[in-house]
């Protein structure tokens, strides 16, 4: 998008998925650095020049899920603009990805420039920055729970649940499981099973 991160936003976007890495058990030596992780996504995309027919698939699933899907709806032309502008025409042609017409094209650099300017006004003015970062988490909390195409109001159930002894859910508990939990009881044992 045209956008050079500092330094210190490159260590910290790297730092953000070393511990998603490790959060995930997955290994992190890739992220050591700053410059070895540059380095691994450069080799990666310099093997994906030649893609094979699953990543094929792939492209094409990506493209026909992203298609029209609201709230944003953009056409299928533009999605294939942004593929090419960020991915290369290249490995585009390579996908056989297809060519949008010069209208997408220039969609595609009025919003390039529109999130440039955007993020260098951001890095100028900080408390434009705060008043953004309050104003699109107000909008996305309506989005989600207000509208209609979200959930319409808020939840009127806890998102955690802390299972309970003797507490149920309302699912039928099957004969068997029963007469197993009943022949444990009568034996002395303790069992998580509610009758």
């Amino acid at each position: 998008m045209g956008i050079v991160p500092k330094q210190q936003e490159v260590d910290d976007y790297i730092a953000l998925f070393r511990y998603i890495a490790y959060l995930l058990a997955t290994p992190t030596e890739h992220f050591a650095t700053s410059e070895k992780a540059k380095a691994i996504m450069e080799s990666i995309y310099l093997h994906e020049l030649e893609p094979t027919q699953t990543f094929k698939v792939v492209e094409y699933n990506f493209v026909k899920y992203l298609e029209d899907l609201p709230p944003l709806n953009f056409s299928k032309e533009f999605i294939k603009a942004g593929s090419r502008w960020f991915n290369s025409d290249k490995l585009c042609d390579a996908l056989d990805l297809g060519k949008p017409g010069w209208y997408h094209y220039v969609l595609m650099v009025g919003l390039r420039w529109a999130v440039k300017t955007l993020a260098i006004v951001h890095r100028l003015i900080p408390s434009f920055d705060k008043f953004m970062i309050t104003y699109f988490r107000d909008l996305l909390y309506h989005i989600i729970i207000h509208s209609k195409s979200g959930l319409g109001k808020p939840t009127i159930f806890d998102f955690k649940y802390v299972p309970q002894l003797g507490k149920s859910t309302g699912k039928k508990v099957c004969h068997r499981i029963r007469k197993a939990a009943y022949q444990s009881r009568r034996r002395g044992w303790q069992s998580d099973i509610s009758s």
